[in-house]
């Protein structure tokens, strides 16, 4: 994982911020001396898979970046839309596996 995050330039901090841990972990993680809790690996995971799928985009100048401003704000948004709709989705895992537990 900290090849793929790193050719694609997001930081630890960046990363851990992502997971819902600390920076700390991740760098645990990264040299194998930690594992992460399993609903911060579904996340690392399902990240990686967009990441590893995506094109390397060419640089753009400060003219097109002010221009982009408008769709990366859109972009942003729906990647915190998709977070949110991911923490309501671990929280029913949750709740089915207490379920599960019970019988």
């Amino acid at each position: 994982m900290k090849n793929l995050r790193e050719s694609v330039g997001i930081s630890q901090e960046q990363f851990a911020k992502y997971l819902g841990v600390t920076r700390s972990q991740v760098a645990l993680v990264e040299i194998k001396e930690r594992l992460y809790q399993s609903w911060a690996m579904l996340k690392a995971i399902k990240l990686m898979k967009l990441l590893k799928n995506r094109v390397p985009q060419p640089q753009i100048s400060q003219h097109n970046q002010q221009q982009a401003e408008p769709l990366n704000k859109e972009l942003q948004e729906r990647i915190d839309e998709c977070q949110f709709q991911l923490m309501l989705a671990n929280r029913e895992m949750v709740a089915m596996k207490k379920k599960f537990e019970q019988c």
